[in-house]
């Protein structure tokens, strides 16, 4: 990887600009020697140094940074894990910066260490998700997917899935704050595609009852490798699947199932289902309602697990005895972290 210095990159891109250009982005000599004060000169790739440039509000403004980028890229072809990690994201609100997105995405031959893209809160479509989808299975390097806020559903989980059944280094999928649902659901677990994924966030995407059973039964069919799970803050209230899921999860450590209207029952059953799963490490069940059924087997999996991190201070106890009693047993296991 090439590396440049802060000031040799913006000599680069002064020259490329017209005096009009300049003005139009506000690009006084007197800003950009602001600007590069406040990073400082330090010698970086472009990836720190182009995302700290975004930042710097007053003095450029993000449709500079897309502008410069392109010819930067088109011009230097380096280009490592940077592209969405630090810069798709978050600005992206117009869609006149799609073309860009995929243009960068096309630039095969200078993508060899790209492990990580990053589409938060992008406002992107089915329709530009599956476009993505398409590019991405020509970066073989390419680990994790993070497609976090965006108007992703039904076609463009399909998308996903069907990119993963060919993209198999894909290990981490984040489709936090996207309308999934429970066709999603059955989209995304479909045919297997979904099998490499280590950790999938599925944190408020719309999930009911039948979207859980859909990647229950799938689990089954298919040998899945999930270490890291969230389906927080989602619509499940009576889901007996989930004791399918954890079982069929072998190496599963990290749990999050908070803030979702689960039944008693269903409360037990995944609380007993996860006394036998020895592999848990960190399970979060804040604002759950817990009942006194449900109560006991977390008595039992505190003291019998081997879970390290419990964070258990939003969960709504049914009296100040059953606070107490579970506060006991996270005494009596020394190796757990919590607190209430």
């Amino acid at each position: 990887m090439a590396e440049v210095l802060y000031h040799d990159i913006l000599s680069i891109i002064l020259s490329w600009m017209s005096l009009q250009d300049r003005i139009s982005f506000g690009l006084t000599n007197k800003s950009l020697f602001k600007t590069a004060t406040t990073i400082k000169s330090s010698k970086d790739h472009f990836k720190f140094c182009l995302s700290k440039i975004r930042h710097q509000r007053s003095c450029i403004e993000s449709p500079f940074f897309y502008h410069i980028g392109s010819m930067y890229f088109k011009k230097c072809n380096i280009i490592k894990t940077y592209y969405a990690t630090d810069t798709i994201q978050e600005d992206v609100v117009d869609h006149q910066w799609f073309p860009f997105i995929t243009e960068i995405l096309q630039h095969k031959s200078g993508l060899p260490n790209l492990n990580k893209v990053s589409f938060k809160y992008n406002v992107l479509d089915d329709r530009q998700i599956k476009i993505i989808m398409s590019l991405i299975t020509n970066i073989p390097s390419l680990t994790d997917l993070d497609f976090e806020g965006n108007y992703m559903r039904v076609e463009g989980c399909r998308a996903i899935s069907k990119c993963l059944k060919d993209h198999t280094y894909i290990q981490t999928l984040c489709l936090k704050n996207n309308m999934i649902r429970n066709q999603g659901m059955r989209e995304l677990f479909d045919g297997g595609g979904m099998k490499n994924i280590t950790s999938l966030n599925l944190q408020n995407a719309w999930i009911q009852e039948d979207g859980i059973q859909a990647m229950s039964d799938a689990l089954i069919k298919y040998k899945h490798n999930i270490l890291s799970f969230s389906i927080e803050s989602n619509h499940i209230r009576h889901a007996p699947c989930m004791n399918k899921i954890i079982q069929n999860c072998p190496f599963l450590h990290t749990l999050n199932i908070c803030k979702n209207p689960f039944s008693p029952e269903t409360l037990c059953t995944i609380l007993e289902a996860l006394l036998n799963a020895k592999s848990i490490r960190t399970l979060i069940l804040g604002d759950n309602d817990f009942d006194t059924k449900s109560v006991h087997p977390l008595c039992r999996l505190i003291r019998e697990s081997c879970i390290k991190t419990l964070p258990i201070e939003d969960i709504i106890w049914p009296s100040e005895h059953m606070k107490v009693v579970i506060s006991d047993a996270i005494i009596s296991n020394s190796t757990i972290t919590s607190h209430l």
